[in-house]
């Protein structure tokens, strides 16, 4: 039996959404750990150092609660601190699982206009029934274990 807290799930849709954005966007993304030309290091979901794309991803079905559309603020930061590192434009994007996750960055809110004057392209790619399914059941069990008072 899983841990409440693993992830796998996660990491499986992740690769999967990745896979499928890679494929939509005519080009290969990969996971990858950037140096940065200050010294420091980031994880990229999604990455082409040649054609200079970034891309993260959020693997959740369903609306976002408010710790979640802080990593997904997180995330874009970390894109634009890519870019600026780099003294150049990157093409960013952030991809989610449904379009519930999604609105986090659609609508009227600070984020979603920070994202569109950033040229941040939004992305939803469902991932196959299954493994919605396997994110489904793996949300409700880590719910589970951050119930605690």
């Amino acid at each position: 039996m899983k841990h409440a807290s693993d992830s796998s799930e996660q990491q499986t849709a992740e690769s999967y959404m990745l896979e499928e954005l890679g494929r939509k966007l005519g080009l290969t993304l990969q996971s990858s750990k950037l140096k940065l030309t200050t010294g420091n290091s980031v994880q990229i979901d999604g990455l082409n150092e040649e054609k200079q794309v970034l891309c993260e991803i959020y693997a959740r079905i369903g609306k976002l609660k408010s710790a979640q559309s802080d990593k997904v603020a997180s995330d874009f930061l970390k894109m634009l601190y890519v870019e600026k590192t780099f003294g150049c434009v990157w093409d960013k994007h952030f991809c989610f699982a449904s379009e519930e996750a999604a609105a986090s960055l659609q609508g009227q809110s600070w984020l979603t206009m920070a994202a569109k004057e950033m040229d941040v392209t939004i992305h939803v790619i469902e991932p196959s029934t299954a493994i919605t399914e396997s994110l489904v059941a793996a949300q409700k069990r880590q719910v589970m274990v951050n119930k605690s008072s």
